[in-house]
């Protein structure tokens, strides 16, 4: 009888189930392009779910992307994982019965990424976790400027004048359409503000833009609070980012709740639950701003 009963451990512990199946889980994985980021996410959901995993790389192609798509229908995974918007957004206007994970995604809601066979980890830290931030480092800040384009994020900036208002700041919101307007618009905001907050806006954040928004803020003794670590080594003062393979252990964990039977309807999408902080010292000596100790050590990158 012991002859039987070990081969067939062996195999459990070799090859995940599925529970209800009789077959090991099989997963396939998308990527929007090869960008270490989403390597890193990768890295992550590998170290946390164990499955037989299948990767595609869109290579940022829409048309190579729908080749992947009639492989994966063909294949009738257990679960598809997408990880970025353009794989995410393909996907789930294309699978409707396979159950979809999605990550490294901003802003899902507005890519339309819902429904009964989807949920995620979305990237957007939340504006509470944000502001207070912006409070910890700046215990004196009251007003708080944003440039925003309404159609780009309207619906994130409304949240925030709400949450703002509940923590006792005004946040003095200006609309931005389009990109020739941002000298002026930025110019004027910083002569009303204590702070400059940055949101992922495609209209108002831009590779021609950023160098602006880092130089003028200086210019203006303003403390900018930038998108992540990138704009902190640039010049920005302080950032919170999402740690990318953190983030994919979150996702493999709910990929383990959904091979282990529970509704992917059921999981409402996600914040990142691991972001770390980054500063630069040069730019708080520049605004002769006195960074407090503890503030620094529980900082994970410092620039100086």
């Amino acid at each position: 009888m012991r002859k039987i009963v070990f081969p067939i451990l062996v195999l459990f512990a070799v090859f995940p189930f599925r529970p209800g199946t009789g077959h090991a889980s099989r997963i396939v994985v998308v990527l929007s392009d090869k960008l270490s980021p989403y390597q890193e996410n990768l890295e992550g959901f590998r170290n946390t779910c164990e499955a037989t995993i299948t990767e595609y790389d869109m290579r940022g192609d829409e048309q190579w992307g729908e080749e992947i798509i009639r492989k994966i229908q063909a294949s009738s995974p257990d679960l598809v994982l997408a990880i970025g918007t353009q794989a995410a957004t393909l996907i789930s206007e294309k699978l409707d019965r396979i159950p979809i994970i999605f990550s490294m995604v901003l802003n899902p809601e507005k890519h339309g990424l819902t429904g009964p066979n989807i949920t995620g980890i979305s990237l957007d830290i939340p504006v509470k976790t944000q502001l207070q931030t912006m409070r910890d480092m700046l215990p004196g800040i009251k007003k708080i400027g944003v440039l925003f384009d309404p159609k780009e994020s309207g619906k994130i900036v409304s949240n925030a004048r709400k949450v703002a208002e509940e923590m006792g700041f005004e946040l003095i919101a200006v609309k931005t359409s389009s990109p020739k307007e941002i000298p002026r618009s930025l110019r004027e905001t910083l002569s009303q503000v204590d702070a400059l907050w940055m949101v992922a806006d495609k209209t108002v954040v831009t590779n021609q833009s950023i160098k602006f928004f880092l130089e003028t803020s200086l210019n203006f003794s303003v403390p900018l609070y930038g998108l992540s670590d990138s704009y902190v080594r640039s010049g920005a003062l302080v950032s919170l980012t999402v740690d990318y393979r953190k983030n994919g252990e979150q996702m493999g964990a709910l990929a383990n709740r959904i091979l282990g039977g529970t509704d992917p309807s059921l999981l409402p999408i996600m914040p990142p639950q691991n972001i770390y902080r980054s500063l630069n010292t040069r730019v708080a000596s520049e605004l002769n701003l006195k960074i407090p100790t503890e503030i620094l050590k529980a900082t994970k990158n410092v620039y100086e």
